[in-house]
């Protein structure tokens, strides 16, 4: 399989892919029955599942919905539509994207466009019928060259229509009414599986406001195929919004609630098919006693006679199904501890006096961290990170930061031994010294860091490694010469790297060999936009530009501005940024390279004038001050100066969202001497590479 993605974030050729896969199910006939295709199998499956007669007295048993076993049963249900699609083009990785909520002006804009998954119904009986686009009854005129020979459009089967009609409907609700960041937040911080609307997740989540049951009803209360609980798989959407399910699942999963612990077991009182062991229906193998009510004569299931049973046991753990999300980053960093950090570079606040190299450098290593904390915090991935240092003695020597398992995942939580702060603790009593051994550093991260958490499942999940070197390799010397470039050694990681070493200049680092350290790893994906894999640069500000960015590609950010400014005690700044309805979330580092925070505040403007964050009125977290009662919501963290931020949409309207944004950074302010400087183009267009500046 591959990674789900964001369906927003997918390039023209992914969005294309997808959709061709989706009609060619719907365009082959099936093995039991040439009369029904394999795509109308699966709606009469979730069509049948609502009526379940089982083993004993029970009937009518719904195995897949209002209770425990919702999730389970609609992640393997996902999980076999998967498999179909990518049998449509075998050999070409594939994975469903999902449907963000949270993302009004996507789902307006990108998702319900002709191109992709079709528009609101607009015609026909009622006026909710689709009738353009690659799912209205009649195909798209000029056929794209990869349209299915045969298929004369999406036409939707009378015995699976629920009186609806064969032609796709909807009427969709106001896009500002669907779901809020917010409303992931309170959904992802529940602690039980099990409880009631706002205690246990998966009642929430099925149940709750804005979640899973309101995203069916929005298509249309009772005009619309995706609001027909029996047969709402008839509209393609059905994928992406399960899809986003299940990845809020994940999520939870990974953040201390896998395994059978988190899921109801036997005994516990659950309708059959619910609890962790009991079969769920159709994949009960050749198990008898099992039929359902809703049986239709002129459709023939899919024959499961032959598979092992499944219970919800079995798919607690979603990447041993063979797929990830795009939300659950795997990170390793390989941090340089050998003689090249007993260096010295510039004080990067006042560009005189020195510092040494290992000095700038963890401090580039735990603002990364502090970044994955916010992106926690914000519930906009959870990274899985571990950090080692690198030398040779010899022998080579790779010390594990973070106690115990070298990696888990990233959060400012006191109960968590991974955390900025458990990292800062650690590397205290750490000093540079020996060789650089680049070769068996790269396998060493791969194999402790990168491959082992979540027992290197799936196969092909694209992992990074960010490693900040000199890139001259010295124990062994000409070893990196024995790992592959093509194919690559590692095919499923990407490889970021930075040359930092000894000297005043560029001679001191290799930047040849750090490029074919990039080289060693899989190919940075080509869309939705370019990575950037080798940085150059020997100050303060190239390593915090280096992690940051390292991150904020793994995360699918697009850095667009990186500019460094000089600021005088009692000066602060201006930088403007435009803000479009297609900007969901803004990820914001601001770092004062003297990291003291006493020293520093920021402030961000919206484009009506108010103030969403406020660090001189609110103290440390600067969350949830709008002063004109807007609904941004913001997600900070700041030590040493720095400050990390992500602001999210969550709702807003485009009357105080869209169009110019300031982001007001302070230095030592104080009442009787505060200067405003607006930063000019030029100004912008300093590279973070550039000799020290002093912010």
């Amino acid at each position: 399989m591959a990674t789900r993605k964001n369906a927003i974030h997918l390039g023209e050729t992914e969005r294309s892919d997808f959709i061709e896969r989706l009609l060619l199910l719907k365009n082959t006939p099936s093995a039991e029955d040439p009369g029904i295709n394999l795509y109308d199998q699966f709606v009469a499956l979730h069509m049948y599942v609502r009526a379940v007669n089982v083993p004993g007295p029970a009937n009518n048993v719904d195995m897949a919905h209002g209770n425990a076993g919702f999730l389970p049963w609609h992640r393997y249900y996902l999980h076999r539509f998967e498999q179909a699609l990518q049998a449509m083009k075998p050999g070409v990785p594939f994975a469903i994207p999902y449907w963000d909520w949270t993302d009004h002006a996507g789902t307006q804009n990108v998702l319900f466009q002709d191109n992709f998954m079709g528009p609101d119904g607009t015609g026909g009986p009622g006026g909710n019928n689709v009738m353009t686009g690659y799912f209205a009854f009649d195909a798209p005129a000029p056929l794209p060259a990869w349209w299915p020979a045969g298929l004369p459009g999406w036409r939707i089967r009378p015995s699976l229509n629920g009186g609806l009609g064969n032609t796709l409907r909807r009427d969709l609700g106001s896009f500002n009414a669907l779901a809020l960041n917010t409303d992931i937040d309170a959904l992802l911080s529940l602690a039980a599986y099990e409880g009631d609307v706002g205690t246990g997740f998966r009642q929430t989540l099925e149940t709750g406001p804005r979640l899973h049951n309101f995203g069916h009803i929005w298509f249309g209360n009772g005009t619309s195929h995706m609001r027909n609980g029996q047969i709402s798989p008839n509209d393609p959407m059905f994928w992406l919004h399960h899809c986003n399910v299940d990845r809020l699942w994940a999520m939870w999963q990974i953040d201390g609630h896998q395994g059978a612990a988190f899921y109801p077991g036997p005994g516990s009182g659950l309708p059959e098919g619910h609890d962790q062991d009991d079969p769920m229906w159709p994949w009960v193998g050749g198990l008898a006693g099992y039929s359902s009510n809703n049986a239709q004569p002129d459709i023939a299931l899919p024959d499961f006679s032959g598979d092992p049973v499944v219970t919800p046991a079995d798919v607690l753990d979603h990447r041993s199904l063979g797929y990830s999300y795009d939300t659950e980053v795997v990170f390793g960093l390989a941090l340089d501890q050998t003689g090249s950090m007993t260096g010295l570079t510039p004080v990067p606040m006042t560009g005189m006096g020195t510092t040494d190299k290992w000095d700038a450098a963890k401090q580039g290593v735990s603002a990364f961290l502090q970044d994955c904390e916010a992106a926690y915090d914000a519930r906009t991935a959870y990274v899985t990170a571990g950090v080692k240092t690198f030398r040779s003695a010899p022998p080579n020597v790779f010390t594990a930061i973070f106690s115990g398992t070298p990696y888990g995942l990233i959060k400012n939580d006191p109960a968590s031994s991974y955390s900025q702060s458990d990292f800062d603790a650690n590397i205290a009593g750490q000093s540079p010294s020996g060789g650089t051994p680049l070769a068996a550093t790269l396998t060493d991260t791969e194999n402790t860091l990168v491959r082992p958490p979540f027992g290197d499942l799936p196969t092909g999940d694209l992992r990074y490694i960010a490693v900040l070197t000199d890139g001259i390799e010295t124990a062994p010397p000409g070893a990196l010469a024995g790992l592959s470039e093509a194919p690559p050694e590692f095919p499923d990681t990407t490889i970021i790297a930075m040359g930092f070493g000894m000297g005043g200049g560029w001679d001191g680092v290799n930047y040849t060999t750090i490029t074919s350290i990039t080289r060693k790893g899989r190919p940075a994906p080509d869309e939705p936009f370019e990575y950037e894999q080798v940085f150059h640069g020997e100050n303060a500000g190239a390593i915090d530009t280096f992690f940051t960015k390292a991150l904020a590609a793994a995360l699918g950010f697009d850095p667009t501005i990186d500019p460094t400014f000089e600021l005088f005690a009692g000066e602060h700044l201006h930088l403007p940024f435009e803000a479009t309805d297609f900007d969901q979330t803004f990820l914001i580092t601001v770092q004062g390279f003297d990291y003291n925070d006493h020293n520093w505040s920021i402030c961000l403007m919206a484009p009506d004038g108010s103030h969403c964050v406020e660090t001189r009125k609110t103290g440390a977290d600067g969350k949830g001050c709008c002063d004109k009662g807007h609904a941004y919501r913001v997600s900070m963290r700041r030590g040493r100066g720095r400050f990390t931020v992500f602001l999210e949409r969550n709702g807003t309207s485009s009357d105080a969202w869209v169009g110019q944004w300031s982001l007001m950074v302070y230095y030592r302010t104080t009442p009787e001497r505060s200067i405003m400087r607006m930063p000019q183009l030029a100004d912008m267009l300093i590279p973070a590479g550039a000799p020290p500046l002093r912010g």
